[in-house]
């Protein structure tokens, strides 16, 4: 069984901050202060994620992120 992710023990609070947000797409400079990751990490993470162009990046949707993470708070796997 893989190791859990490095974030995994702040998921309550990532949920907390992305339920408080009031933006409904996130970039990947977001996600990297958010879940104190990397730049492949965040790409990683936003991966199969609903999204948008915004010039010549992405941004994910918050929406599914969130419910994402509230599926691995619920204990299915990551």
């Amino acid at each position: 069984m893989p190791a859990q992710p490095a974030w995994f023990h702040r998921l309550e609070e990532i949920l907390e901050e992305l339920r408080s947000l009031d933006t409904p797409y996130l970039d990947r400079l977001f996600l990297q202060k958010l879940f104190r990751v990397q730049e492949r990490r965040a790409r990683q993470l936003m991966a199969g994620l609903p999204g948008i162009q915004v010039g010549n990046a992405v941004a994910v949707s918050r929406d599914g992120l969130l419910a994402r993470l509230e599926e691995t708070a619920n204990g299915d796997r990551w």
